[in-house]
């Protein structure tokens, strides 16, 4: 209804209220069920703009849905991980979902700053030179509005930086498991090396003992053996 309104303020034509420029463009506006409950009312019963509002809220804002919404607005608190833009963004969001929650705009400043974590408020009253609650209306939610926006532009610099630092650490560790799994098959080669060079020289050793002849007698002993044999 809030962005309605707002559409409706920057449509102006010579000689017609207001009013009537409402109740032009609300069919428009609704969609669905919405728009059928909306047919569902006799041609040229709707005249009065506040009528038709106080009917739209009957429809879709029942009084428990009211009292709920008005609940978590005065419950509002900032959570412990949450930054001040998305505290107030949150926060925003809750007045919306509720439009006639019935608080004022000075009301609403006071329950967004009392659900505020102390470190927020102490930001924005140094921003403020002292007190935020010293500020005018219009300058408390411009400071607000403002520090929110670049509280905003801060976090998604960061979870983009975050972002990118792991994927940076899944590369580096990748590169380093691959290192790691190269080394070990190195290792792996080398003492299949080490151990086939051993066999080699084991059966080499073998066969040269087996093919070695004495020179004296002919046998299968060195010739120190016989010369050992002939002496005794």
């Amino acid at each position: 209804m809030a962005t309605f309104l707002e559409i409706c303020n920057t449509v102006k034509i010579h000689q017609v209220l207001d009013e009537a420029i409402r109740l032009s463009l609300f069919p428009f506006f609704l969609a669905g069920p919405a728009k059928a409950w909306l047919n569902s009312f006799l041609e040229n019963s709707l005249t009065n703009w506040d009528d038709v509002v106080a009917k739209f809220v009957r429809k879709y804002f029942p009084q428990s849905k009211v009292n709920k919404g008005k609940q978590e607005i005065l419950a509002f608190q900032q959570d412990m991980n949450e930054f001040l833009g998305q505290a107030w963004d949150r926060f925003k969001g809750m007045l919306r979902k509720t439009l006639i929650h019935g608080f004022d705009q000075p009301t609403q400043l006071t329950l967004f700053l009392a659900g505020l974590k102390s470190q927020s408020k102490l930001m924005l009253d140094a921003l403020t030179g002292g007190s935020i609650k010293w500020k005018t209306l219009k300058e408390a939610y411009e400071l607000i509005e403002n520090m929110a926006a670049n509280d905003n532009e801060a976090y998604t610099e960061r979870a983009y930086s975050q972002k990118k630092g792991i994927l940076e650490l899944q590369s580096q560790d990748a590169l380093l498991a691959q290192n790691k799994i190269m080394t070990q098959q190195l290792e792996t080669f080398m003492m299949k090396l080490s151990q086939l060079s051993q066999e080699l020289q084991n059966t080499s050793i073998t066969q040269i003992q087996q093919v070695q002849s004495c020179e004296l007698c002919g046998g299968n002993h060195t010739n120190r053996q016989s010369r050992l044999t002939w002496k005794l």
